[in-house]
């Protein structure tokens, strides 16, 4: 049953370096973009910390509902075990229909919990991956417009949407693999702990 969590762990430990990268490309940018632009910069490191604290209950939430759609895909193969194991019993008890309700209303459930998870994870990645150039551009907007010259426009936009955007999705990569991390632990100590078959 722990397949799918081992898979989901495995992928995500490529992310554990960003733990270390991330805040340290954020630090030095921080210092290269204030010489740069001045205080402007400071507001939209605001708004990072923002998408941060943002990211850490998001990802939070998901691995809740991880957690839960998955415990329910475990009952459902659970009692659907148990259906293969006393299959006499219930054909000669004509308890089929009651079964299969059963099954239908555990797997309702972790659909449920799965298409919400599905649903926040596709808005928060929107959020994420336009977050850059939304961010660089309260650098135009707040900056000295005298300062600006439209040749440097252009090339200024792209490094600093280049900048946010690694340390917000990189965070957020490395955030989901520490939430992951969290799922596959306690999926193993539940599997451990649990009554054995």
């Amino acid at each position: 049953m722990l397949t799918k969590d081992i898979d989901v762990f495995v992928n995500g430990s490529w992310c554990y370096p960003y733990l270390f990268t991330v805040p340290l490309n954020t630090l030095l940018s921080a210092i290269f973009l204030y010489h740069e632009f001045g205080g402007v910069i400071v507001v939209c490191y605001i708004s990072m910390a923002g998408l941060l604290a943002m990211q850490y209950f998001s990802n939070n939430y998901l691995a809740k509902l991880q957690t839960q759609s998955l415990g329910l895909s475990d009952s459902r193969v659970a009692f659907i075990a148990q259906i293969l194991i006393g299959i006499k019993s219930i054909k000669t008890r004509l308890l089929e229909r009651l079964y299969a309700d059963r099954i239908n209303e555990i797997r309702a459930g972790e659909l449920e919990a799965y298409s919400t998870y599905c649903w926040i994870k596709q808005i928060c990645s929107s959020i994420y991956f336009n977050a850059g150039v939304i961010i660089s551009s309260l650098v135009f907007m707040l900056a000295e417009k005298n300062t600006l010259e439209l040749g440097k426009v252009f090339s200024t936009l792209a490094l600093l949407g280049y900048i946010f955007n690694f340390s917000i999705l990189y965070s957020n990569y490395a955030i989901e693999a520490l939430y992951a991390l969290k799922v596959f632990s306690t999926r193993i100590d539940e599997a451990i702990s649990g009554p054995a078959d």
